[in-house]
């Protein structure tokens, strides 16, 4: 075990040390837990975040989860730490340490002290770190060994003068922390892909033409305010396309979309043979920036996949970094999901019951074959299709109508595609 000085202080006393005034004595009782539970789907990490927060969640974020607070006095990060070899609990505390003094090598040691995290061993650590413009800052950190490769660690940061009240409020987010059986998960989500798997082998040719929409428009709006709209067609061919002039169903998806000053134009073509032997997709997203001309006012990504058989390759070109990238994957046995067919899952599902699907897909942009799981949800006027793209994804609403269109849907980060027509759009863009 690490030398444990500083002494450890209790989060009580951590409290009266942070206030040097008659208010040190003032109890601040925990903010209120929201009642529904966040739930990472990937490690069965779930917690309570606080009311009055918001819970963001990106792809390829290094955190699982953060939650900010409304009034900007605090942030609570979450994140699975885990290492090759085996560590003990003082490995950690020690490397946290270590951290925090590279970052601010004259931060401190305010308090430690180990303690049970919900059902799991742990510590909490409180650091002070110096700013540049004299406003001290807190760093809490809650860390727990979940087993001897993976541990937990949640962290807040908040104004060193703030500690006295969001302390009570960080520590009872910690003590919401609870743990799903791995097993489970896993035994979870072997049941999804087998239902996914079920359901393809049933789905026919005949079932796939007809759940075609010749031409869809869309709204992209994000907080309700109108940034862009998108268009999508779908169809089936009898001679297929040029690289393999044979039967099978095309998806097109037009968009564009205006985010300070930035118009980003995006094309995606997807093809899928009848036989299901081959797949092609090309996305091509330019990004035009109306104040910028220099020579990188315009920027194009082209990604093009294919898949023959089992084998899927991808390569991706920028016309900023003037590289080529390639990747390459094999479907996987069961549950493998196509370009085409997840353009039209919320149009081919079964509708009449409740379900869950999980599907293994490439998931665009991110160069990836990831697991995705979609639950189905009937409603009196349809249904509703829940996605998460990753294991740890955002999850995602689309709403259908009874004929399985769709209606709206959601694409994070307070984005959302709304269902139009086309006049509406020129109206709404004509001036623009």
């Amino acid at each position: 075990m690490q030398n444990q000085s500083p002494r450890r202080w209790t989060a009580a006393t951590l409290i009266i040390l942070l206030a040097a005034s008659a208010m040190a004595q003032q109890t601040f009782p925990p903010r209120e837990l929201r009642t529904t539970a966040w739930q990472d789907q990937a490690h069965g990490i779930s917690i309570h975040p606080p009311l009055g927060t918001k819970l963001v969640k990106n792809t390829g974020d290094q955190y699982l989860l953060r939650i900010i607070d409304e009034a900007k006095q605090f942030q609570i990060t979450l994140a699975l730490r885990q290492s090759r070899k085996a560590l003990q609990l003082a490995d950690v505390i020690k490397s946290a340490q270590d951290q925090i003094k590279s970052i601010q090598p004259a931060s401190s040691v305010m308090g430690r002290e180990l303690k049970r995290i919900g059902e799991l061993d742990g510590v909490i650590i409180y650091f002070q770190m110096p700013q540049p413009r004299g406003n001290d800052a807190l760093v809490g950190q809650v860390i727990a060994q979940l087993d001897a490769n993976r541990f937990v660690v949640m962290e807040l940061r908040c104004a060193i003068q703030l500690g006295q009240q969001t302390i009570p409020t960080f520590e009872a987010v910690a003590q919401s922390l609870k743990v799903a059986d791995q097993q489970q998960i896993s035994a979870r989500r072997r049941e999804a892909v087998g239902r996914a798997h079920d359901w393809k082998q049933q789905l026919r040719i005949e079932d796939l033409r007809k759940a075609l929409v010749p031409e869809q428009f869309f709204r992209l709006t994000e907080k309700g305010r109108d940034i862009g709209y998108l268009r999508i067609r779908q169809e089936w061919s009898k001679d297929g396309v040029k690289a393999n002039p044979q039967p099978g169903v095309n998806v097109e998806v037009q968009s564009r979309m205006v985010i300070s000053g930035t118009t980003l134009d995006s094309r995606s073509a997807m093809y899928l043979s009848d036989s299901d032997i081959v797949e092609l997709w090309t996305t091509t997203t330019t990004f035009r920036q109306a104040e910028n001309t220099g020579k990188d006012a315009v920027r194009t990504v082209t990604e093009a996949g294919a898949r023959r058989g089992d084998q899927i390759s991808i390569s991706v070109n920028d016309s900023h970094t003037m590289k080529k990238r390639n990747f390459t994957y094999k479907r996987p046995v069961l549950g493998y999901l196509s370009q085409v067919e997840s353009q039209l899952l919320g149009q081919l599902v079964p509708r009449d019951r409740a379900s869950v699907y999980g599907f293994y897909w490439y998931l665009p942009r991110t160069n990836k074959l990831t697991y995705r799981s979609d639950r189905i949800t009937p409603t009196l006027t349809g249904y509703v299709m829940t996605t998460t793209l990753t294991p740890n994804g955002e999850p995602l609403r689309s709403t259908y109508d009874g004929e399985g269109r769709l209606l709206s849907k959601q694409l994070g980060g307070r984005r959302e595609l709304v269902a139009t027509t086309q006049e509406k759009i020129l109206q709404r863009w004509k001036t623009r």
